[in-house]
């Protein structure tokens, strides 16, 4: 720190005495601890203990400032060493002299200025993963499933779409010892809930959901679910797939519906 002693030291200066009270020399115990000046700061922020320490070294002091502080005043501390060296350069380099009220007004209003640009960085944060999540609960589950009466076995199919009906997730399921289209239709409907809330059972877990809505849609709106589990249950391939859309490539006309009822 280029102190009036350290620069007397590199044969810059040969005056040291302080340029604020003028009654000491200027090494950096002296321009934190005892100038008149920094004293009456430390008063005004209410921090005048830091002042109590007796070691001159600085280093040793700032250790102990530092550790036997709480979080808040650490803070209040580092901006107050900063506010208390640069208005010393702007007596020496612009001769605007600062009352230590004016400085400690100065630290006060720094910290204020820290403290609003934190709040302003946590509310953006806050609006932004308010704003990821609103639209993560707009995502769309269709599941659809296909029935193998004489081997008593069905494929469950579901995929996830966003709000813009882009696909994020396709999952298909196969199932054995299934006695009925019914029973079919519920293990696809188990999977749905599955992949929409990472759970294992509907019962126990269902109060994690912020809300649950099934609807009923027409099978022309719903045939790629039902495709991909036609195609699981025919070639026994259960498939995972993460934003791959090319399943939609291959579309499905009502005829195909007609003549492959569930």
């Amino acid at each position: 720190m280029p102190t009036l002693v350290n620069l007397r030291y590199k044969r810059i200066t040969t005056n040291v005495r302080c340029p604020r009270c003028g009654s000491g020399e200027e090494d950096s115990f002296h321009v934190f601890q005892q100038c008149p000046t920094s004293c009456e700061v430390w008063q005004n922020i209410s921090m005048n203990w830091v002042t109590t320490y007796s070691n001159q070294n600085t280093r040793t002091w700032l250790t102990w400032v530092l550790a036997k502080g709480t979080k808040e005043q650490s803070l209040v501390f580092c901006c107050a060493l900063w506010v208390i060296w640069i208005s010393r350069n702007q007596l020496v380099h612009e001769r605007k002299h600062l009352s230590g009220r004016d400085i400690a007004q100065k630290i006060e209003r720094y910290i204020a200025e820290l403290e609003g640009v934190g709040k302003e960085r946590r509310t953006l944060r806050i609006d932004r993963i308010q704003k990821h999540s609103e639209e993560e609960l707009e995502d769309t589950i269709l599941f659809d499933a296909a029935f193998e009466a004489n081997r008593s076995r069905s494929a469950s199919g579901v995929i996830v779409l966003n709000r813009r009906g882009e696909m994020r997730v396709l999952k298909t399921t196969l199932h054995s010892n299934v006695s009925s289209p019914f029973l079919a239709e519920a293990f696809a409907c188990l999977q749905a809930i599955k992949l929409g809330a990472i759970i294992n059972d509907i019962k126990s877990h269902s109060s994690l959901f912020h809300e649950i809505k099934f609807q009923f849609i027409q099978k022309s709106k719903n045939f790629q679910a039902h495709k991909i589990a036609k195609e699981t249950l025919a070639n026994e391939d259960e498939r995972y797939l993460v934003r791959d859309e090319s399943i939609y490539s291959e579309g499905v006309t009502e005829e195909e519906w007609s003549r492959n009822p569930d």
